[in-house]
Formats: C-alpha cells, sequence, structure tokens
C-alpha cells in the first residue's frame, strides 16, 4: 500500500512541520504529535490485518478414475505395452473429468508437481508448521533448491516426506502426537485430534454460511479430509426398493399384532420412495448421490489444548450436526495422506450431491486487492479484507460508481466516512455531499486537521454559494503543457490561460442565469422577465469578485422598454435577498475572490435541514424553503463537479454522497449521480453513494453504470429486489433472506459489527466492517444517538480554520 500509494501521489504530512519529520514521527521532537503522520497509519492497518490474517484455504481434489484389473496389474509388471494401452484408454476420461472441474464452481486446474510435494509435506507432517508458501517463494519446502521443478515422484521419493516427521498414538488414545523439525531447526511437537461427523439432520439451503464453511470462522486451523463416492442411480434405486420392501414388511409385522407402527417408519418409507422416484425422473447430474466419510482434524500445542478445540468444533455444529471423536485415531489421521485408505467405513453419511455442493467445500475469501485499505474481515473465513478503490478505474477498466445501500443503521454512512478517512490520509482529494452533516465530524479528527474543512451550506455567512465564487479562474502556472504533454511558449500559454479565463466567465454568466431564474416566482416567468434577466446577466461584470448584486443594478439600469419588468425583477430579488433561506447567494459586504477549497484533502459540504421539494407537485404549490433548495442544491452539485473534476484527469479523486435519497429527488441531483457514473472511470474518481433504497440510484440511471458494490441490511421486497439487481444477483434464489439476516438487531443492545455483501471484480463475499483500534475515528464515526455519552458534534463554519497542532485536545491518542 505504501508503494501505490507513493507512486500516485503524496500521502498527508504529519502535524510536525520539520522536513525529516513530514511522515514519520521522531519520539524525541516535541512537536510531532504521535499517530499524525503516514508511517503511523501504516503501522495502524498493519495492526489491524494481523488481528484477522490474510489466510487462505487451499483445497486440492484428487479423482480415482479407474482401477486396474488383476490381470492388467499382473501382465503390466512384464509388458510395457499394456500399461502403455491402459494409460491410452484412459486419457479420453481424464479429460473428460479435467475439463468438468475446471468449469464454473470449482474453476480447478491441475496440481503441479510442486503443488503435490507441498500437499505431501504438509499432510505427511499434519500438524506442524506448514511448508513454505506455493506463491510467494521459489520452492516450497526449506531443503528445495531455486528452480527445482521435479516432473514427477516415484515410489522411492517418499521417504523425502515420511522421513521429516514421527507419528506416535497409544492404544485407544484420544490424539496423535506429531513430532518433527521446524524451519529455524528447532524440536517441535504438536498434538492432532482427528474427528468425523455422524448424523446429520436436514438442513436448510442455502444457509447463511455453507456447512462445510463453519470452521473457517474458528480462531484456530481445522482441516477437512473428505472422501465420497458418487453412486450410480441403477445402484440407488435399487437399495431404496429392497429399503422400502423391508419396511412394507415390518408394517406387516406391526399389523398383524394390531400395534401402531412408529411414525419414524413411515417416514423412512416416504423418504425411499422420493428418493427412488428422484433416481428415475431426476434432472441430470443433480439426481446423483453421495455416500462420504468426512473426518476434521484440528490441532493444539498440548492434548489438552487439542481435545479443547475438537470440543469446539463439536459445539458449533450441534445440534443439526454430530460431531463424533472415534477411537483408532493413528488410523484416521492417515486418511489425510493423499492415496491412503479409509481407515474402516464407520460413520458413513449419505446424501444428495446437492447438500455436499451446498457446503462449498472448495469456497475461500478472496474478496479485496492486495496493497489497499483494511475495511474489515470476512464473516465465514474471519479473514482481512483490503481493498484498493482506484485499482477498478486503473487496471480493471470498470466504472468508479460505488453503491452503499442498505435500512437504517445497516452502517452505510460509518463505510463511506471509514474509507474517506483512509484515502484522505494517503492523499487522495476527497468531497462529502453529506445532508445529515454526520461526517462533519472528520474534519475534527487530529490527522485530519489543517487538512479538512466542513461547510454548513444552509448557515453559512451569506455569500457562500454566490454563483460568481463557485467557478475560479484558472491560474496561468497550472498551464504549462500542451497536447501530448510537450512544453507550451509563454505567449502559447497566456494565450490559453486568456481563453480559459473567457470560457470561465461565460460558465458563471449561465450558472448565475439558472440560480436566479430559480429564484422567481412561477407565475412571474414569462418570456419578458427571462429576456429582461438574461440581458441583465450580460451586462454584469462576470469575476470572481463579482455577484448577483451587479445583476440587481442591470436590472435597474435596463432601457428600451424594458425598465418597468426589469425594477419589477430587481425589487423581488432584492425582497428574497433579505430571506435566510436565499443569502447564501447574495454576498453582505464586499465581493470576495472565489473559494479556495483545491488544497485541501477534505471538503465536507452539508445540507442539514434541506426541505427538496416533490416533483409530481406543481412548482406553483412548493413552499419558500421547497423553492429555494432548488437553486441551493444546482450550486451544491456545481461546487462538487468543480471539486472532483477541477482536478487533473488522472489524479485520484474521491466523491462521497450520503443521503443519497435527498439528492436523487431533484433533475440537478440525478444529473451529478449518472454524470459521475458516466465519466468516473476517464477522470480516476470513485464515488460512494449511499441510500437506503436501491431505486434512488436506479432511477438516476446507474443500473448498468456502477462498479463495486456494498449492501447492508436491507427489508423489504422491493428494496431486496432492487439491491440484489446493483450486486448482479437473481431474485427468488434464497439471497432475499441473506440480505435480510445482515447485522441483525439485538433487542438487548446495539448491533455489532455491521455486515455487507460485498461484490467487487466478479467476487462476491460477506464481510464485516472493522474500525480498527483507532478510537477517536470510532467515535466521530458513530451515528447513533448515545444519551450517556456527553459529545457535542462540531458545528461547520463557512471556511474552517485548521486546528492548532500544538494544542491539547481530547482526541489524541494516549
Amino acid at each position: 500500500m505504501d508503494a501505490d500509494v507513493k507512486a500516485a501521489s503524496e500521502p498527508l504530512p504529519g502535524a510536525c512541520d520539520r522536513p525529516a519529520h513530514r511522515h514519520r514521527t521522531d519520539p524525541a521532537c516535541a512537536t510531532c504529535q504521535p499517530g499524525s503522520t503516514w508511517t503511523d497509519h501504516l503501522a495502524d492497518e498493519q495492526a489491524n490485518i494481523q488481528r484477522w490474517g490474510l489466510d487462505e484455504k487451499t483445497v486440492f481434489l484428487g479423482i480415482d478414475v479407474a482401477r486396474r484389473r488383476l490381470l492388467e496389474r499382473l501382465a503390466g509388471r512384464t509388458v510395457d505395452e499394456t500399461l502403455h494401452r491402459q494409460a491410452k484408454r484412459l486419457d479420453n476420461q481424464v479429460q473428460e473429468l479435467s475439463d468438468l472441474v475446471a468449469g464454473a464452481g470449482l474453476a480447478a486446474v491441475p496440481a503441479t508437481a510442486r503443488q503435490m510435494e507441498w500437499l505431501m509435506h504438509r499432510s505427511c507432517s499434519l500438524g506442524l508448521p506448514p511448508p513454505l508458501p506455493l506463491a510467494d517463494q521459489p520452492a516450497p519446502v526449506p531443503h528445495a533448491l531455486a528452480g527445482h521443478e521435479p516432473t514427477c515422484w516415484e515410489s522411492g521419493d517418499l521417504e523425502e516426506f515420511t522421513g521429516r516427521a514421527r507419528w506416535a498414538c497409544e492404544p485407544f488414545d484420544r490424539t496423535v502426537t506429531v513430532t518433527g523439525i521446524s524451519p529455524d531447526g528447532t524440536p517441535i511437537t504438536r498434538h492432532v485430534a482427528v474427528l468425523t461427523l455422524g448424523a446429520m439432520a436436514p438442513l436448510d439451503i442455502p444457509e447463511s454460511t455453507p456447512w462445510l464453511q463453519r470452521t473457517d470462522a474458528l480462531p484456530f486451523e481445522v482441516e477437512w479430509s473428505i472422501t465420497f463416492e458418487v453412486r450410480r442411480a441403477a445402484e440407488v434405486t435399487r437399495e431404496m426398493r429392497d429399503k422400502i420392501a423391508r419396511r412394507r414388511n415390518q408394517l406387516r409385522h406391526y399389523q398383524e399384532h394390531d400395534l401402531e407402527p412408529p411414525l419414524e417408519l413411515e417416514e423412512q418409507t416416504e423418504e425411499s420412495r422420493r428418493i427412488e422416484d428422484e433416481q428415475q425422473h431426476g434432472f441430470g447430474g443433480v439426481r446423483s448421490r453421495i455416500r462420504g466419510w468426512f473426518r476434521l482434524a484440528v490441532v493444539g500445542e498440548t492434548r489438552a489444548e487439542a481435545l479443547a478445540r475438537a470440543a469446539q468444533v463439536a459445539e458449533l455444529y450441534e445440534p443439526a450436526i454430530t460431531v463424533i471423536h472415534p477411537a483408532d485415531q493413528y488410523r484416521l489421521a492417515r486418511e489425510f495422506i493423499p492415496g491412503e485408505r479409509l481407515a474402516n467405513l464407520a460413520h458413513c453419511r449419505r446424501m444428495p450431491v446437492t447438500m455436499l455442493v451446498a457446503g462449498m467445500p472448495q469456497a475461500t475469501s478472496r474478496i479485496g486487492d492486495p496493497g489497499g485499505f483494511f475495511i474489515g474481515f470476512t464473516s465465514a473465513g474471519c479473514r482481512a479484507v483490503t481493498w484498493a478503490p482506484w485499482r477498478g478505474t486503473e487496471i480493471r477498466e470498470e466504472s468508479g460508481l460505488v453503491p452503499i445501500l442498505g435500512t437504517q443503521g445497516a452502517g452505510k454512512s460509518t463505510l463511506a466516512g471509514l474509507i474517506t478517512y483512509k484515502s484522505v490520509r494517503a492523499g487522495v482529494a476527497a468531497t462529502v455531499l453529506d445532508p445529515a452533516g454526520m461526517l462533519a465530524a472528520l474534519c475534527q479528527l487530529p490527522a485530519l486537521a489543517g487538512h479538512a474543512t466542513a461547510i454548513d451550506l444552509l448557515n453559512a455567512e451569506p455569500g457562500t454559494l454566490c454563483p460568481y465564487r463557485v467557478i475560479p479562474d484558472p491560474r496561468l502556472d497550472d498551464i504549462g503543457a500542451g497536447e501530448a504533454g510537450r512544453a507550451m511558449s509563454k505567449d502559447a500559454a497566456e494565450h490559453r490561460w486568456k481563453a480559459e479565463v473567457s470560457a470561465a466567465q461565460a460558465r458563471r454568466r449561465a450558472l448565475t442565469y439558472d440560480v436566479l431564474r430559480m429564484l422567481i416566482e412561477p407565475d412571474m416567468l414569462d418570456k419578458e422577465t427571462i429576456f429582461c434577466l438574461k440581458e441583465a446577466v450580460d451586462r454584469a461584470p462576470a469575476t470572481c469578485q463579482a455577484s448577483p448584486w451587479d445583476v440587481i443594478d442591470a436590472l435597474k439600469h435596463l432601457g428600451s422598454g424594458l425598465s418597468e419588468r426589469a425594477q419589477l425583477i430587481a425589487r423581488d430579488f432584492e425582497r428574497s435577498a433579505r430571506l435566510p433561506e436565499a443569502n447564501l447567494f447574495f454576498p453582505a459586504g464586499p465581493a470576495t475572490d472565489g473559494l479556495d477549497l483545491d488544497g485541501l484533502g477534505l471538503t465536507v459540504l452539508t445540507l442539514r435541514g434541506l426541505v427538496v421539494p416533490n416533483q409530481s407537485m406543481p412548482a406553483s404549490e412548493w413552499s419558500t424553503e421547497e423553492r429555494f433548495s432548488v437553486p441551493l442544491l444546482h450550486l451544491a452539485a456545481w461546487l462538487t463537479h468543480r471539486l472532483v473534476y477541477g482536478r487533473p484527469r488522472h489524479q485520484r479523486k474521491l466523491l462521497i454522497i450520503d443521503e443519497a435519497h435527498a439528492i436523487t429527488r431533484s433533475p440537478v441531483g440525478r444529473m451529478l449521480i449518472n454524470t459521475t457514473a458516466r465519466d468516473s472511470r476517464k477522470r480516476n474518481t470513485i464515488a460512494l453513494v449511499c441510500s437506503q433504497n436501491g431505486e434512488d440510484l436506479l432511477e438516476a440511471g446507474i443500473g448498468n453504470l456502477r462498479g463495486p458494490a456494498l449492501v447492508g441490511r436491507t427489508e423489504g421486497d422491493a428494496e431486496q429486489r432492487q439491491a440484489l439487481q446493483l450486486l448482479g444477483l437473481p431474485t427468488g434464489a434464497g439471497y432475499e433472506r441473506d440480505l435480510a439476516s445482515l447485522s441483525p438487531r439485538h433487542t438487548s443492545g446495539r448491533t455489532g459489527s455491521r455486515e455487507f455483501v460485498m461484490r467487487l471484480g466478479g467476487e462476491l463475499e460477506r464481510i464485516q466492517i472493522d474500525m480498527g483500534l483507532d478510537e477517536a475515528l470510532r467515535q466521530a464515526l458513530d451515528t447513533t444517538a448515545d444519551p450517556t455519552r456527553a459529545r457535542t458534534p462540531p458545528e461547520a463554519t463557512p471556511l474552517q480554520p485548521a486546528l492548532d497542532p500544538t494544542a491539547t485536545h481530547p482526541w489524541w491518542p494516549t
């Protein structure tokens, strides 16, 4: 992450002004503030990731293709041609199986010799520290040489695997003792307890967590060894008919003695008939049934620890699945070595193949981007999730619009604020359009102080949203390169600068005309009024220092038969300027330069108390607050557009639109979201759009324009369908229930960590948001009311001054 951030921009500097301490805290420096520098942030990210880890499950699938007949085995010892014919006969079958397991769902690839070497070391040293990672090291085991890639393994090579560990087990003992050598050369001993699955009640498919993935959430390793046989339909049918015949005889026996047969006997008969019918009339491979043996191995440094962990596994599956701790631990542990036979045929589980598939043994938690911000952990595997938002626009070439959906309390604002905080610290300029004003607390965090400002657009000083100030003049110093990055001459740069100044003035006149036209009451809008307004806007100056008062003055001096209507419009504007809803557009004193927000890392625009009109009602029925909210949203959208798109195209930018329902109710808001969705990839912009209902975003026309998506707890049939549409999932397949089960509400207290379904790069995963170890950040993003905590949110000011970095603040970490 450090390399990725520094390649794109400079991280946010710390509180100390010494160049050597810009990004690194020196404990001996009196002006350094611990926690405010980039290296401090990296250390926090490392600590967060280490709490959960980045381990991924590795799954190997072995298939018995065919067994050699006795005569072939005898002949094969002396006649090579027999072996050649046998191998050639199996080629087509092996290729067919390889194509099947490589398809959707498993996406398996053939195991290489190096991967088999890793698996054999892992299995023969069961419970010991695993070999070096497959992908990150030149060789998978400590003694292997770089570039060592064997083509095959012979029987004489098995000692290389089995000789590295020694297994011991007392008769009838409940664990196997495995002794070996650690990577640093010291002896190491582990105790392994092998469990097996017993009786299984019918499972509710689909489950929120697949039943074979439950152990991924345990705080210790659990290894599975599953051996199963796919049974032929004719064999299952024959067995079911035999069971039906036997049970009918049992029923007849009860009837002969005038006894009432037990209900379970009738239930077993009906189940056998159902399975028989399924085998005869079922659809393709879905009707297949298997019989399998499911073993689990847990490891402890001591025998007591291994047994305690085995008890935790049994408790995890109660009461639907019985976990048994059988005897003969030594032979059961050998089942984890590829090619070993079953220790015994006890505890055989018979089930439809769909039940095994629903357990998803092959699935692992791989959501996220390497080198990204830590945002939480996977709900199933408790694996750290890191996300690099700009990898989507820069590498995957996908849209940068990221919908964040969920009902009240789902954690939308908290998640958006977390990503904003980490992005700003990484040097990304962020703009937040927050109607509720909850994210303004980010500006008070010590790490962002001096680099952030919050502007309350409804309570700011008069003229804060003067349409002339919203659009700044281009700076001559910023114009230094022409096409293809070639340096421009001084005269060419000046000529281009004058052209852009003229274009900025034209945009100011157009924006001022739109805003003032919105302030005119609907019954006054006619051709004469519009002509007067356009003429006055054209005559008024269009610099950054101009204001609507100049337009009013131009109206008062219009002639050519327009004076009477112009005077009427001018008086109407003067009355509007005295209203608190409109004083944002009319400066109270001398005009000043445009808003200087470009150098800030974070700009939060709040619209707390905004009354958005109902578009289905005629404009003549709108209240004063509703009528004035339209130009306010228009200017807020323009200001947001300037803060995002006024920066260089290739520079990373972040836009957050919280409570999007308040924005999308107006045409201007919908236009802002739609434009952002269409241009985000080309402008390298990530836009997090938070809403309670997917309809707010779908009506803006972004259904086919979104990139990643995060959906929290969603209730309501229509809302769930819309959320599934944004996730790219089908409706009616059981996913609605999963969305409703996210972050379950507790009657005894607050809901815990917020859960989301995250779609990223074609992958889907259920994750939990983790705010990390920064308590100040946690409090700033806590949007839940708590009467026991006397925390007052900071009041936003038009241009909030930087906090004094030498002052003492209650948010500094201890």
